[in-house]
This record gives C-alpha cells, structure tokens and sequence, in this order.
C-alpha cells in the first residue's frame, strides 16, 4: 500500500520541477498581468466618499386635547386618526432618495467642483466637463457595441430637458442615463434596530462630494418632515382658516352690540330691550365660537410640533482628503496574482506536453 503514495510524491516532484524549469514563463506573465492591472488603474476615474451619519427621534404623538378637532377637521375632509405615532420605514427612506422627482432636484442643485474651480449643477458638469475612463469606453465599444449599433438606426428623438415643479417628466435618453448614474452614486445605509441613517456620496471632486452628501440629507430630511407633518398641516390651516372668520365675526358683532346699546341708551321700550338682547345673544354666540376655536388653533400647533420628527446629526459631512476609488494597488495585486496563476497553467500544459 505504501508503493502508490511513493509514486504520487515522485509525479508532485517531477511537476514541480516541470514548474520550475518555465519560471522565467510564470515571472513573465505575471509582470505582465500586473502592468496590465496598473494600466487598468490607471485609466479608472478617480472618486471621492462623502458621508454623514443622523438619527430620527420619534416623537411621541399625543392626542389628548385634540378629540374636539376631530369633528370639526372632518368636515373639511381631514382625517385625524391615521398616521399618528407612527414612524416612517427603512425601507421608506430609500425609496424617496431612490425616487425619480428626489434625483432630478439634487442634479439641479449648483456645486462647486473645486478639481475645475467651476461652480455648476451635477447635470451640467457630467454633461460638459466630466471625462469617462478609458475603461468606460472599451466597455461601451465592446460589451456596448450592439447597443450602439442599434441606436444608430433608431429614429432620432428630440432631446428634452428635464421638467421641473411638475408631476409629468419627460426625460430623454442622456437624461435616464444620469439619473441612474446619480442613483449608484449615492448609498443609504439604515440600521433598522437602531433608526440610524448613514448616507454615502461618490462623486469625482471631493468638494462636490461634500456638498451632494449635505443636500441629500437636507433634502431626505424636508421629505420626511413634510410626509409625516402633512396631515397635521392641513388640520392647522383649517382650524386657522376658520379662527379668522370667527374672529371678524365676533369683531363685528361687538361694534354692532355697542353702536345697538349707544342707540337705545335713554330709551326703556320692549323693542329696543329685545333688540339689544337679540344682538347680546349673537354677540355671546360668536364669542365662544372665537375662544373655542382659539383654544383648538394652539392644540393644532401643539399637535404640529408633536408630529414634526427631529433628527439628531451624529457624525457631519467632512470634505474627504482621500480618494475612495480606485484602490490601485489591490488593483495591481490582483492582476499580478491572475497573472501569475494563469503563467503556472502555461508552464503545467508546457510540461505536460512535454
């Protein structure tokens, strides 16, 4: 039993000189996968990482006080019971960063780009300034090339701008292309046990960078306000609505009560009497409809701040000093390893050829 495993070792040995005898063939190759990973490296377009860190404090709801809204909202249509105390999901806040109307508004946002010493909007600078890699274009001539093909004898179409402060988008082909390129640029990251938000921005200058990060974060942190304060908004502008027309109401009635009481002051008739009581009661009337609704125009503002989220930055956007992409040397390392095992197949099939 002991013959076998003696030949085994003696053919590993015999391989492993054939190996030894073509290591000039496995250096060679795998110099040459490493300049060909440090060519590769080279031609990738430089990135910058910008992040920043914040966390949504759910305030707690609270309805007390608020009952005797409720009736009075529904007349206007508003619904008072849904939404309340109840925090946006994760996955939410993806969607609205990921969200069509979310991309266009951050890539018409001006940034300086401090690599050009140009002040321009994302749109702008990708459209005019921003140079693809090499790489980008061997891909689009190669992989890409039958897409290419095909758009040549396509029906040209008009290139559209992009549509602003509009529920309707109509968005040409370079547009689609930069609003999925703006996705992949930007990065959310959400712990959903703790609500901890961390956003994450690539873009070619570090000071575009920063400041893309920022408006992110200002931007997700308007749409989320104004999700979650919306109904609450509108509770409050028809409360308020209806405050201002009782309040001229009342004023009115006041200066008639008086003007009704200077008139018919020396006069002791049943009709002045009544008139005057008439006017009392409409006065009186108008009087707790004024404070009442008064009373609930502060519990609406109370309600409003109530359900206004507060996020908590715990980590602000720095201007990144380092590049995030590409990581040049592992690049290279890579190559000179592929390259390396690929020149060891060459020496074994040489050897066996042998």
């Amino acid at each position: 039993m002991s013959e076998p495993k003696v030949s085994d070792e003696i053919d590993l040995i015999e391989v492993f000189h054939g190996v030894w005898k073509k290591r000039y063939t496995v250096i060679k190759v795998g110099i040459a996968g490493a300049i060909i990973g440090l060519l590769v490296a080279l031609s990738l377009p430089v990135e910058y990482e910008a992040s920043c860190r914040l966390i949504p404090e759910n305030q707690g709801s609270s309805m007390g006080g608020m009952n005797g809204l409720s009736g009075l909202a529904s007349l206007a249509g508003i619904d008072l019971s849904s939404n309340n105390g109840k925090s946006l999901s994760p996955t939410l806040y993806a969607e609205i960063v990921g969200s069509t109307p979310f991309i266009i508004e951050i890539i018409n946002d001006t940034l300086y780009f401090s690599n050009d010493d140009v002040k321009l909007t994302p749109k702008k600078y990708f459209e005019e300034i921003y140079s693809p890699s090499i790489s980008s274009y061997f891909l689009q001539y190669t992989i890409g090339l039958p897409g290419l093909i095909k758009s040549m004898f396509m029906q040209p179409k008009t290139d559209k701008l992009i549509e602003e402060n509009s529920n309707v988008f109509s968005l040409s082909k370079s547009d689609k292309k930069l609003i999925k390129s703006m996705r992949e640029r930007i990065l959310l990251n959400i712990d959903e046990r703790t609500g901890l938000i961390q956003i994450m921005v690539e873009m070619p200058d570090p000071y575009a960078a920063a400041q893309l990060a920022n408006n992110v974060k200002v931007k997700i942190t308007e749409s989320v306000v104004g999700y979650k304060t919306s109904k609450a908004h509108m509770n409050l502008d028809f409360i308020e609505g209806a405050y201002l027309n009782a309040k001229e109401k009342f004023t009115a009635l006041k200066n008639k009560l008086a003007i009704v009481s200077d008139r018919n002051l020396n006069i002791s008739s049943a009709s002045a009497r009544i008139e005057i009581e008439n006017v009392q009661m409409e006065y009186n009337s108008a009087y707790q409809i004024y404070t009442s609704l008064g009373t609930q125009l502060e519990q609406a503002k109370i309600h409003l701040n109530e359900e206004t989220p507060v996020f908590t930055m715990l980590e602000p956007v720095l201007i990144p000093t380092e590049k995030s992409s590409p990581k040049r040397l592992l690049i290279v390392l890579v190559f000179g390893i592929l390259g390396t095992v690929i020149g060891v197949l060459i020496a074994l099939f040489k050897f066996q050829m042998g």
